[in-house]
């Protein structure tokens, strides 16, 4: 609940001139009482910031009648204010700098914000900053609504050591780097509204919305993860260097039934790094019912954890979910690695009732090092690519990949839609610590299933130690099992049991 709610809003004018009243809800504070002009030619900095400071002291209302307001520093709004904004913009088309900078209990209503524009990214440029002394001293209580920000040099929305922060219907264009972005936040609600064109980004980096922390400090007690984060309902679009939503090792992350184009990363939930060494991971951060549009330049939607080595991250991704996506054309072509949907270093990660349409060069690839993962019930339909020749619908492309494949139906439609389509279906290529569930569900890819270029892959362990592998030849001194374990030699379709030997690799026996 908040403390500034909106009082009932009634101009009075006494002869010419406008003054402050009193309602229900508290004063308003009209700022033309206090000098400005709203012409866009007069400085109104002074006035605004008088009136906002007299307002602070009574929970009062600042009102800024329509028209366009020149500032030439940051106006700092003070606790306890309520701006009312509507046909208003505040506009600085000459000097990067912060145009607001808030304090705690601030709500703002309909202001439009303009800055000197975007295009390089510059790192003094934020329409409304918004930033607690440190981890013990957050600001909170702060709602943006109907605001609309153009033309930002680098944050649009720029929040660290904040909490309970609600962005609702809010739309951005134009802005350098990032529209929102959050470090160290906690409770920060993003709802409906509109980003459209983050240009031109930094070091190759560029931000719809992104929850992070700093990347200079391995300290959580100083710089906590960000967590309990919500973006929903949004549409995100035009951002070809990089991405539309993010978390770097956020926690309760929810990215949930937004629309994302023309973006070169639709959703990255994934790591942090601390000088060159990948540190933190995502927790129990979670993407549903999305709709992804890609160009075949970038992953529709990535999870991955702290990695070191191959079966030895620093971090898994852990409990992490991607659910009920709809994702067009997502991937890089021409990229092997590359899917509409890629996991790595992932621990207990669900994939489940996504539907994925023309990938690129991969419907799903659950990379490497993922551990207890569930992927099932998702529908794949034509991957693709101009030089990957081993398409897949589902790849487990590297080792130590151990859960449970289900109830996937992929599907080959359009055979001319590009160089190679749906050539493989369920394609496992390293028997390096490999241990899959498999139930493959419908599959009319070229060839349905794969197991490896050469070795083995441990599908199942049924029961009590007891396994089912495929081979690409005799088991015999390659595979160690317990007796009565089950391989098919997929090079000529003979059945091998165990019969003998506990945990070695021999007494297979041809049935």
């Amino acid at each position: 609940m908040y403390t500034n709610s909106v009082p009932a809003l009634i101009s009075r004018n006494v002869g010419n001139t406008l003054t402050n009243y009193k309602t229900w809800g508290g004063i308003i504070y009209n700022v033309k009482e206090y000098g400005a002009k709203g012409d866009g030619l007069k400085d109104d900095t002074s006035a605004i910031q008088t009136a906002l400071n007299a307002a602070s002291d009574v929970n009062g209302v600042v009102r800024l009648p329509p028209g366009s307001y020149k500032i030439t520093s940051t106006l700092k709004i003070p606790e306890n204010i309520t701006l009312e904004a509507y046909g208003a913009k505040i506009v600085n088309t000459s000097t990067h700098l912060y145009l607001l900078s808030l304090a705690s209990n601030v709500t703002i209503l309909g202001l439009e914000l303009q800055g000197a524009g975007n295009d390089t990214a510059n790192i003094a440029a934020r329409a409304v900053n918004i930033t607690g002394d440190n981890s013990a001293a957050y600001v909170s209580n702060i709602r943006l609504k109907d605001v609309y920000i153009h033309d930002i040099g680098f944050y649009g929305v720029y929040m660290q050591f904040a909490k309970d922060v609600y962005i609702e219907d809010c739309n951005f264009k134009n802005i350098g780097y990032g529209a929102i972005m959050g470090e160290s936040v906690t409770n920060i609600k993003v709802r409906g509204g509109h980003i459209d064109s983050v240009i031109p980004g930094q070091n190759n980096n560029a931000y719809g919305v992104a929850f992070t922390r700093t990347s200079e400090s391995s300290d959580l007690m100083a710089y906590p993860r960000s967590k309990d984060c919500l973006v929903e309902g949004m549409l995100i679009e035009n951002i070809p260097t990089y991405e539309a939503l993010d978390t770097h090792a956020g926690e309760n992350i929810i990215f949930s039934n937004n629309t994302i184009r023309g973006c070169k990363i639709g959703i990255s939930m994934i790591r942090i790094a601390i000088g060159a060494t990948e540190v933190f991971a995502p927790h129990k951060c979670k993407a549903t019912g999305n709709t992804i549009h890609g160009d075949g330049t970038g992953v529709g939607i990535q999870l991955g954890g702290a990695a070191n080595v191959v079966g030895n991250p620093n971090e898994y991704a852990f409990m992490c979910e991607i659910s009920d996506n709809i994702l067009y054309s997502t991937g890089i072509q021409g990229n092997g690695t590359s899917a509409g949907i890629l996991l790595h270093n992932t621990i207990g990660a669900i994939v489940k009732g996504n539907m994925l349409y023309h990938p690129y060069a991969n419907g799903i690839n659950i990379y490497h090092t993922n551990l207890g993962f569930v992927c099932s019930n998702n529908v794949v339909v034509d991957p693709q690519d101009n030089s990957w020749a081993n398409v897949a619908g589902i790849t487990l492309q590297s080792g130590y990949n151990k859960g449970s494949l289900s109830n996937n139906t992929l599907l080959r439609i359009n055979d001319n839609l590009n160089t190679y389509v749906a050539e493989r279906g369920i394609y496992i290529d390293s028997q390096t610590g490999v241990d899959i569930n498999l139930e493959s569900g419908y599959n009319n890819f070229i060839l349905p299933i794969i197991g490896v270029l050469s070795g083995t892959v441990k599908f199942a362990t049924l029961y009590d130690g007891i396994s089912l592998f495929a081979s690409s030849g005799a088991p015999n001194g390659q595979i160690s099992a317990n007796p009565g374990s089950l391989c098919i030699d997929v090079s000529n379709g003979k059945l091998y049991v165990k019969e003998s030997g506990i945990g070695d690799n021999i007494g297979w026996v041809i049935k």
